[in-house]
């Protein structure tokens, strides 16, 4: 008995299983096809009879829609994993009855990786797939239609064969006697070695199809080898750039501490501080540009950050340009340093400025520097204090 068997999950192919079933009785016409759903007699145990049906089917037509391989049980384990799944059986019965197997997509399913299943299945995975695709389904069926034809065919027509040969013989034994027993002799010899030759073909075509599944196999292994090679390759590279980011990360944390140490070479802490408290000339007073001018300054500062420190205290000459003490100097005209002791203290300083004919506006600045660097040559700030603007003189310039 030949025909084919439609196996699919109920959860994932049912409505695709009926509607293929009845394409193909439309293109094959009287093919045996059987679905559990419809042809198991009532009071029949499931297993056996499908384990019965299988073994005298020539294909099986294994429907694979998107869940297929992830439907799980009540316990959330695949179904596909239990030996006893009624699908899994299905398969596993037509690969060892050596029945044709198709694996047949619907719903835009893909072939299962061959390590997605379990290893009795693993040769599944080695099938050539066929597509149905709804929008193109006559045409898909039809297509399929025409490989299943010379297999279903011709094991239906080597029994049609058989049964009129032996239907034949019989008459003609019962006709003629001994000679009708020679011809019937004769005859199944002859349909003896059509058999063989049968067998014989089906055989090469196992044999075959069992090479293929070798190649395919080796395929397989080469390219399973080629992603493990990439996989380690690109877990190379993420090694790689991650030692990159760390370093990265520790030497900008190394920057920004040389970077703050610096910033506290250069700038001393709130504690330092310098006040003008008193000057003479009075301030607003105006200056004669021809004559030179006698500064008496008086300073009361705070010194925490050293124990001592060189002062310096010079004056500046503006433009009249600029309107007043602002903005960019024209001159320095006079500097003092005093080596001075940490804490605070006052301390008076005189300043002798000389003729300025050009005219302009003065004021006063004033920086401390670290006095044991100063001794070398060095001048290592520690304080700069900028310009006193608020005590700025008016000097007229020489008729």
């Amino acid at each position: 008995m030949s025909g084919i068997f439609i196996c699919y999950r109920r959860s994932d192919a049912e409505g695709w299983a009926g509607r293929l079933a009845d394409s193909l009785k439309g293109e094959l016409g009287k093919v045996n096809i059987f679905r559990d759903i419809e042809d198991i007699p009532p009071g029949v145990e499931f297993a056996s009879y499908i384990n019965e049906a299988v073994g005298r089917c020539s294909v099986l037509i294994a429907l694979i829609g998107p869940n297929w391989l992830t439907v799980k049980d009540k316990n959330g384990v695949r179904r596909i994993d239990d030996s006893k799944d009624f699908t899994r059986l299905e398969i596993v019965t037509a690969l060892k009855r050596n029945v044709r197997v198709i694996p047949a997509l619907v719903s835009g399913a893909n072939t299962p990786d061959i390590d997605e299943l379990p290893d009795e299945l693993m040769p599944l995975a080695r099938r050539q797939s066929y597509e149905l695709s709804d929008t193109r389904w006559a045409d898909d069926c039809r297509k399929l239609a025409d490989v299943l034809r010379p297999i279903v065919k011709q094991e239906s027509w080597l029994s049609t064969k058989v049964a009129k040969v032996i239907l034949v013989s019989l008459l003609v034994l019962i006709t003629f006697g001994f000679g009708g027993m020679l011809w019937y002799d004769h005859n199944t010899e002859k349909i003896q070695q059509e058999s063989a030759l049968e067998r014989q073909k089906q055989e090469e075509e196992a044999a075959k199809q069992a090479e293929l599944d070798k190649q395919m196999k080796v395929l397989e292994e080469k390219q399973a080898e080629i992603e493990r090679m990439r996989k380690r390759e690109e877990a190379r590279l993420a090694e790689v750039e991650r030692k990159r980011k760390e370093d990265e990360a520790v030497r900008q944390k190394k920057n920004e501490s040389i970077r703050a140490e610096k910033a506290k070479q250069k700038y001393v802490l709130p504690q330092d501080t310098l006040r003008l408290t008193s000057i003479s000339p009075q301030l607003g007073s105006i200056l004669q540009g021809s004559k030179p001018t006698k500064f008496k300054i008086l300073l009361r500062y705070n010194l925490r950050s050293v124990n001592d420190a060189v002062l310096m205290v010079g004056s500046r000459i503006h433009p009249h340009s600029a309107g007043e003490c602002s903005g960019k100097y024209k001159h320095t005209r006079k500097e003092r340093r005093i080596p001075i002791a940490g804490g605070t203290r006052e301390v008076s300083i005189d300043l002798a400025h000389k003729a300025f004919p050009e005219g302009g506006y003065l004021n006063f600045y004033a920086y401390f520097w670290d006095a044991a660097e100063f001794m070398k040559g060095n001048k290592k700030l520690i304080k700069k204090f900028g310009e006193f603007n608020d005590y700025c003189y008016e000097i007229l310039p020489e008729k």
